[in-house]
Order: C-alpha cells, then sequence, then structure tokens
C-alpha cells in the first residue's frame, strides 16, 4: 500500500468498473489480491478500498452499481445521501469509530 487508494480483494471479484471510475476521476488506484484467509482481519469482506493514509474507506462483498459515485465519496468530492455508494457495500460508517480508536492507540490498517 503506498500514496494510492488501495483496494484489497479476498476473491476473484471483477472491478474494472471501479478501476474505470477512479481512472476517470484521475484517482490512483491499486489493487492488491489478498490471500481469503486474511480477510477476517478487515470483517470478513471480499472488496475493502483503503484510503491513502491507510484507513478504511469502504468494504463489501460486490462493487455498488454505481462505482463512479463511490470513488466520488472516498475522495471526498459527494455528499452521504445513503444512496449507490453504500449498497452493497457500506462507506464505511463502522469505519469512523475503528478509524477513532485506531487515532489514539496508533493502530494502522
Amino acid at each position: 500500500m503506498g500514496p494510492e487508494f488501495t483496494l484489497l480483494r479476498f476473491a476473484a471479484v471483477d472491478v474494472a468498473t471501479l478501476e474505470a471510475a477512479a481512472r476517470h476521476r484521475g484517482v490512483p488506484l491499486k489493487v492488491l489480491d489478498i490471500d481469503p484467509s486474511q480477510s477476517e482481519a478487515f470483517g470478513r469482506h471480499r472488496l475493502v478500498l483503503s484510503r491513502p493514509d491507510q484507513h478504511v474507506a469502504w468494504r463489501g462483498d460486490t462493487l455498488p452499481p454505481d462505482p463512479l459515485t463511490l470513488i466520488d465519496r472516498v475522495r471526498g468530492a459527494a455528499s452521504d445521501t445513503g444512496g449507490a455508494a453504500n449498497s452493497p457495500g457500506e462507506a464505511d460508517a463502522g469505519s469512523r469509530e475503528e478509524n477513532a480508536s485506531n487515532q489514539k492507540t496508533g493502530a494502522r490498517l
């Protein structure tokens, strides 16, 4: 993981539409294929999108219907309307608590 958004992929999921959406917005995105046995640390989701600061921005088992909305949301260019970026994954409301906890302890992804 580096200075770009990183999609951790724990299963064979086609992510071409997310890659295209990121390219369309000029958002650097790296896809890392990870052994599925390591997914437990990430809540057993098949896909985990990490921000450049290594906090979880989104996670889910399949991509949302509109990956462009997800890219806009994680880059801070869209509002939280509970729309397409939340389904079928989640634009990690649960991670806000984890992130606050991790900031206190210095834990990283």
